[in-house]
């Protein structure tokens, strides 16, 4: 049976103990992805049956995922996506510490998953690849964020909530 989206939940996954703990980004209203897909490699030669191009499935891709958020000055999620979470830290590149992993001014990827309302799931590393926001006069305020995954996403299926 078809489902709506309404439920679902994109969280940063981290590690305490052996445990994973995950911390939901707060405010979105919109997920896409992963657009996940396969290169084409070109095997054509001169006496490719009846003229056509030949292929074989090339290397994967894990593509990315999008998720607009309600632009909530406070939230400290929306700090957390751009830098560490600190207020007001000045954290980036150069400073990068594990509490800026995936975020855009991190050089390093974080482990994420996004789980929708019948439990079942992406989980993927992948970092923030950009953030825009909008801020129109008669709307919203709100953040695109682009998460560019890195290897392989994971589908799977989870049982209960554990979300904080």
């Amino acid at each position: 049976m078809a489902d709506i989206g309404f439920g679902t939940v994109l969280s940063r996954v981290t590690n305490v103990v052996s445990t994973d703990v995950y911390t939901a980004v707060a405010n979105v209203f919109d997920i896409s992805g992963p657009e996940i897909e396969r290169d084409d490699v070109d095997l054509t030669v001169y006496d490719s049956a009846d003229r056509y191009r030949e292929y074989i499935p090339g290397l994967r891709e894990g593509g990315e995922i999008t998720a607009t958020l309600n632009l909530v000055s406070t939230a400290a999620t929306l700090q957390s996506l751009y830098h560490s979470s600190e207020a007001g830290s000045t954290a980036g590149p150069a400073g990068s510490t594990g509490a800026d992993d995936g975020s855009y001014e991190s050089n390093t990827a974080s482990t994420w998953r996004m789980r929708g309302p019948s439990f079942n799931t992406w989980r993927f590393a992948g970092y923030v690849k950009g953030i825009v926001q909008a801020q129109p006069i008669d709307d919203r305020r709100t953040w695109e964020v682009t998460w560019k995954i890195t290897g392989r996403p994971i589908m799977g299926h989870t049982t209960g909530v554990d979300e904080t």
